[in-house]
């Protein structure tokens, strides 16, 4: 029933619905969100489904770069969190990673 109501009252062409036990989370496009984005045909939402479904399977990651030095033991360099599924994330802290140590190695 909601969904009618959001393809009648507020032009919604696309609704994804992602469900974990405790939580039910619905995303949708309307005719306004098309409008300002310039969506002439239905929203793809796969990517938002995606995210909301690592953000409920725990699927979300944090990188940290540090450094050791022998003065300063492990400094902090770099950090990126919000990281939505492994591969994405593993392949943040290597992009990390390769520019951090560009970044502080000896000239």
């Amino acid at each position: 029933m909601f969904e009618r109501y959001l393809r009648q009252a507020h032009g919604t062409t696309t609704v994804e619905q992602v469900t974990d036990r405790n939580l039910t989370v619905i995303t949708f496009d309307t005719a306004g969100y098309r409008t300002h984005a310039r969506i002439t045909g239905p929203a793809d939402l796969s990517g938002e489904y995606q995210q909301w479904r690592s953000w409920l399977d725990g699927d979300v990651y944090e990188v940290i770069v540090e450094q050791h030095t022998a003065d300063r033991c492990w400094t902090h360099q770099d950090a990126l969190c919000g990281l939505y599924g492994w591969s994405y994330a593993h392949q943040r802290a290597a992009d990390l990673l390769i520019e951090n140590a560009a970044a502080t190695a000896p000239a």
